[in-house]
């Protein structure tokens, strides 16, 4: 993207982002701000400073540990003081994978393997390091990926995760229409089978508990106290301000108090021109129905090892629905007497709690076992009547 666009964005994204906080955020603590989308590690440095000065400006406090991440390409290596000194704390890069640019070319992205390989290297040897480290991800069940590739991908990208903190795991999704699902289909890629893939996960998550990184969530592990409080927040059923062009965001109506998800318009030139005009680039607001929200909440809590809490759920639903009121006892049940969910009365995130069969879900957190955790896809709809 030109400077001058990341000028105009950047203008704009002011703009919003002082239209949204119009909208009741004025003076809150701020716990995260995440700067993704395109490339914002290629922005002008004002960029970033400007987005958290309007945040001051409207009397948001930015908490002294605020987790301040820049999405960036492993193409090249940012300025890592520059960034310290205009407030980023964490960086994320899109790697995907460290052994092979074939794989990187069949999912057209521009980067090699080795620019990758490059960039992370040059993150652990920089004497300015980031307060929240840098996280990156991988793709498993890519075309012609076998076991050995997998392996040798975790081979290099582990001493990466333990030094930044975080690692990022997701399996290759095939699109309908997508090129590569039609060459698939045609038998002129091959991907994984569903066995394969599940032996590739496995790995991944043997290989990270022996390096000392939590699997906290379904795809992230971390070494303690680096949870991503970004995404974890979501999961949490937080509010979410999303501003700039195609972003995504979840706040509260502050006449009906129910959570609405909201959608920007994706085309920066459209979004611009929006902003400029009426103060904000959204162009959808759904109200979530409170059935709607607690299925967001059970399905973002199940997703990470701390579960879903039956206080915040409680205290984030409107009309006095409580979690035993919500799930499905016997289901639950069921799959806590098999190894799959975990009850928590004292509401920690403590395992092995040695219940009876007789459980009672008004207080507490329900969890997924690490059992759980790789099937909880399955479980989830199975959780409510």
């Amino acid at each position: 993207m030109h400077v001058l666009c990341f000028q105009q964005v950047s203008l704009g994204q002011g703009r919003q982002l002082e239209h949204s906080l119009a909208q009741g955020y004025l003076g809150r603590n701020i716990r995260s701000v995440y700067f993704g989308g395109g490339t914002p590690s290629l922005a002008p440095p004002t960029f970033v400073p400007s987005i958290l000065e309007t945040l001051e400006k409207n009397g948001c406090n930015i908490l002294p540990d605020a987790e301040i991440t820049l999405e960036a390409n492993p193409t090249s290596l940012p300025d890592l003081k520059a960034l310290t000194n205009h407030g980023i704390t964490r960086l994320s890069i899109g790697v995907q994978s460290l052994a092979s640019t074939e794989t990187l070319r069949s999912m057209n992205r521009e980067h090699t393997s080795e620019q990758a390989i490059r960039m992370l290297e040059g993150l652990v040897s920089s004497p300015h390091q980031l307060k929240h480290g840098f996280t990156f991800d991988l793709m498993f069940g890519m075309p012609n990926q076998t076991r050995e590739d997998w392996a040798k991908e975790l081979e290099l990208a582990t001493p990466f995760a333990q030094h930044g903190g975080h690692l990022s795991l997701y399996e290759l999704t095939l699109e309908p229409s997508t090129p590569l699902k039609k060459a698939v289909r045609a038998g002129r890629v091959t991907v994984p089978d569903e066995d394969t893939k599940a032996d590739m996960y496995e790995a991944a998550v043997d290989a990270m508990r022996d390096a000392g990184l939590e699997h906290y969530e379904i795809s992230s592990f971390a070494k303690p106290g680096r949870w991503g409080a970004h995404n974890y927040s979501f999961w949490m059923g937080a509010d979410l301000v999303g501003i700039g062009p195609g972003a995504h965001g979840r706040i509260t109506d502050l006449k009906s108090r129910r959570k609405v998800s909201t959608r920007t318009i994706p085309s920066p030139r459209l979004w611009e021109a929006q902003v400029r005009d009426v103060g904000t680039g959204v162009i959808a607001r759904d109200e979530l129905t409170e059935e709607e929200y607690a299925v967001q909440l059970l399905a973002g809590g199940l997703r990470t090892k701390t579960g879903l809490s039956a206080r915040i759920f409680r205290e984030r639903m409107n009309n006095g629905l409580t979690l035993d009121q919500f799930l499905d006892l016997d289901e639950v049940n069921r799959f806590v007497d098999e190894g799959f969910l975990e009850y928590d009365k004292d509401d920690k995130a403590v395992k092995n709690m040695g219940y009876s069969k007789t459980y009672n879900f008004s207080e507490g957190s329900l969890r997924p076992t690490e059992k759980g955790m790789r099937v909880i896809d399955s479980i989830l709809p199975m959780l409510t009547p």
